[in-house]
C-alpha cells in the first residue's frame, strides 16, 4: 500500500499529521487552538488510520463534514471538508516516495555467508517452520525484529546470551558485531550501509527522556516525549496507550521508572485473559515502532527484561498523565 503524508487545509495555511494526530480546540493544549467561543475546549481530534484520516468529535456540537452534522467517529479522504463552528479544514494528502533503509541488518551463521533481516520479524531457531535454522536450538529460538534503523532480539527460550545471560521474554536492542549465543552454537549480527559508498553509522541509544505527558482520549491518547529541549509528540492507539498509561503511572507500591513484572502487566491489560509475555512483547514493539515513526528512541525509552518492563527515564523527569 503506497504510503500517503497527510494534512488539513485551510485558506490561509496547512496542518501537517506529522506525528499521527492533531487535537483541535479552544483549549492551550490542543495542537491547534481556535478562539472562537463557540468551541469546545476539546472539539475534534483527527488521526491518522490506515485507510485515510478519523476525525472523532469531542466538543458538544459535533462536527459537519461535507455539509452533513457528525457526532460519532468517521473516517474521511482527499478532499473532505470538516467544518468545527465557522472554521473549514479540508483534508489534503499526496504520495511519499518509498524509503530506502540507510543501514540493512544481517545474521551470519557461517563467516562470510550474511542472511538479511528484512522488514518483517525473523524466526531463528531449529525447527523446520524457522527463518533461519540453526542446528542444535530448539524451535523458534529468539526472534528478531526490525525497530527503526535498529534490531532488538526477543528471547524466546531460557539459555540465550548476547555479552550476558538473557531472560524469557527479554526485549534487547544490538548492535553490529554481537554474536548471539545458545547451547553452545553462536551466529552474529552484522550491519551494513545500504549505500557503501555513503557510510552509516549504526545508531546510538538516545539519553533518557525528561519528560513524558499522556493526553487520554477516546481510542487512544497523545504522547509527548522531551529529551533536553525538543518534543516529540506520537498518538497511541487504545491498547498501546493503556500499556504507557500503566508505565507512567504503576500501581503502588511500584514507582515510575521502577520493573513492573509480567504478571502485572497482563492482569491491568488483559484482565481475565490468558495473555502474557507473547502478548506484552508484541505490544512493546508495536509501541517501539510508534515511537521511532516520530524519532524517538523506543528502546531507550521503554525498558524490557527479566519479565518485566519500565519507562526509561532521567533522574527528575516530569511525568503527567490527564484525561479527557
Amino acid at each position: 500500500m503506497k504510503r500517503l503524508r497527510w494534512w488539513l487545509e485551510t485558506t490561509e495555511t496547512r496542518v501537517p499529521l506529522h506525528g499521527g494526530s492533531v487535537l483541535v480546540g479552544r483549549s492551550p493544549d490542543c495542537d491547534v487552538v481556535l478562539t472562537n467561543e463557540a468551541v469546545s475546549r476539546h472539539h475534534a481530534l483527527f488521526r491518522v488510520v490506515e485507510d485515510g484520516v478519523e476525525v472523532i468529535p469531542m466538543g458538544r456540537q459535533g462536527v459537519g463534514v461535507n455539509g452533513a452534522s457528525r457526532d460519532e467517529p468517521c473516517t474521511l479522504g482527499e478532499g473532505d471538508v470538516v467544518e468545527l463552528a465557522e472554521h473549514r479544514f479540508t483534508l489534503r494528502s499526496e504520495a511519499l516516495a518509498d524509503e530506502e533503509p540507510s543501514l540493512l541488518w544481517f545474521v551470519e551463521r557461517t563467516a562470510g555467508v550474511l542472511m538479511r533481516v528484512g522488514a518483517a520479524v525473523l524466526s531463528v531457531g531449529g525447527g523446520p517452520e524457522d527463518d533461519l535454522v540453526v542446528e542444535g536450538w530448539p524451535p523458534r529460538g529468539m526472534a528478531l525484529h526490525p525497530v527503526g534503523a535498529g534490531l532488538v532480539l526477543e528471547a524466546l527460550v531460557p539459555g540465550i546470551s548476547v555479552g550476558r545471560p538473557l531472560d524469557v521474554g527479554d526485549l534487547t536492542p544490538l548492535r553490529s558485531g554481537d554474536r548471539v549465543t545458545l547451547h553452545g552454537a553462536s551466529l552474529r549480527v552484522v550491519a551494513l550501509p545500504a549505500d557503501p559508498s555513503k557510510p552509516t553509522g549504526v545508531p546510538t541509544l538516545e539519553e533518557p527522556a525528561s519528560g513524558v505527558a499522556l493526553t487520554i482520549l477516546p481510542r487512544g491518547g497523545q504522547l509527548v516525549v522531551t529529551t533536553g529541549a525538543r518534543g516529540r509528540s506520537v498518538w497511541l492507539a487504545e491498547r498501546r496507550c493503556e500499556l504507557v498509561a500503566l508505565l507512567m503511572q504503576p500501581p503502588a507500591p511500584l514507582r515510575v521508572g521502577e520493573m513492573i513484572p509480567d504478571a502485572t502487566v497482563a492482569e491491568r491489560l488483559w484482565p481475565g485473559a490468558d495473555s502474557g509475555r507473547t502478548e506484552i512483547n508484541t505490544l512493546v514493539c508495536r509501541v517501539r515502532k510508534d515511537l521511532e515513526r516520530v524519532g524517538v528512541d523506543g528502546v531507550t525509552l521503554i525498558e524490557r527484561r527479566g519479565g518485566a518492563l519500565r519507562l526509561n527515564l532521567a533522574p527528575g523527569a516530569s511525568v503527567t498523565v490527564t484525561k479527557h
